[in-house]
């Protein structure tokens, strides 16, 4: 089954909406908007023409903060180049909303002039291959790839994400104007260490409460062992490595940026619940999918447990975003855009 057939954000503004419990979406989109006002200037200083019509698309959930906070940058940006220029008119903003997967072709080709995407393509379309010929799972006890994943599973969870994202990007290159930008950002793993095998701590932590669940007898082990958690961690290098293959866009820029959560909180009893909020605002719509409703509450307890024993350890809710802008392939011409200022 795809993904996208259930896969949703906590809907609502409540305690566990994805809405209250997004800050690494909203602290990353903050530290990412030098780099879109970057290359919208540059955009319209190559085009005069676009003063009179900017398109630009934000493919995600449509969920929390970002996206109208992308609206607002980009009409504040078009207001003081209105400014600049001495134009008598304000500019105009009319938004639409288009469902549909971005996995699929969306707009009409050659419509858009920049792309935006925050923390969604790290979602994989489907959940890997992972059963032997007998119908075993070659993952056995775990739900994702972890340090000691045998190597048939690290390569089904790679085949699985890169010709996602190659299809990605040849759907994008179809509606993307030649000399347009994309500025994607997925959760990630860093190059500094083997990306392959690299395992965040919620996935750790989520283990750990199901198989203890398991040991209590609230879940049938072959639960766990038919349940594979349906995101890939991609680094800059392996995003980098599928946008050359693919061959429609250029990378223009990479970045990495090593997250925690409530790092601020000392608490050791407050930090894991707020992390169960942030876990459980994006995953509350696969578990039950896969576990039951009846069983969720008692999930997301345990994993509170867990994740106050990782604290204990001393360990970080340590994860990372990586950030990629790319540009439209023009024959070979290259663009450097200043994204350090």
């Amino acid at each position: 089954m795809r993904i996208n057939e259930f896969l949703h954000m906590n809907k609502g503004d409540g305690e566990l909406s994805y809405v209250q419990n997004s800050f690494d979406q909203n602290g990353v989109w903050l530290m990412n908007q030098h780099l879109i006002e970057s290359t919208i200037q540059y955009l319209i200083s190559k085009d005069k023409g676009l003063i009179k019509g900017l398109n630009v698309a934000d493919l995600g959930c449509g969920v929390g903060h970002v996206p109208l906070a992308l609206v607002s940058l980009i009409t504040e940006i078009m207001q003081r180049k209105f400014k600049e220029l001495r134009l008598d008119s304000e500019p105009s903003c009319f938004l639409m909303g288009v469902p549909g997967s971005y996995y699929d072709v969306l707009f009409p080709r050659n419509s858009l002039h920049f792309v935006h995407s925050n923390f969604t393509l790290h979602w994989l379309s489907k959940t890997p291959w992972l059963l032997d010929n007998q119908g075993m799972s070659i993952n056995k006890g775990n739900i994702h790839i972890v340090e000691t994943s045998p190597k048939p599973v690290v390569e089904a969870y790679w085949a699985q994400f890169e010709p996602d994202f190659s299809q990605f990007l040849k759907c994008r290159s179809k509606e993307v104007v030649t000399n347009g930008f994309m500025l994607l950002t997925l959760t990630g793993s860093p190059c500094s260490t083997d990306s392959l095998i690299w395992t965040p701590c919620v996935t750790k932590i989520l283990n750990e409460a199901l198989i203890c669940l398991i040991s209590e007898g609230l879940i049938k082990e072959e639960k766990l062992d038919s349940f594979e958690f349906p995101m890939y961690l991609a680094s800059t290098k392996q995003l980098e490595i599928i946008v050359q293959k693919e061959g429609s866009f250029a990378v223009e820029h990479s970045e990495t940026t090593e997250l925690d959560v409530a790092p601020e909180i000392e608490d050791k009893l407050q930090r894991p619940k707020i992390l169960t909020k942030v876990f459980r605002a994006y995953s509350e719509s696969i578990l039950p999918h896969h576990f039951g409703e009846e069983i969720i509450t008692v999930i997301y307890d345990k994993f509170t447990h867990y994740a106050f024993q990782h604290l204990v350890q001393d360990k970080t809710f340590e994860h990372y975003a990586v950030t990629v802008v790319l540009e439209q392939n023009c024959k070979g011409v290259a663009v450097f855009l200043d994204f350090e200022a």
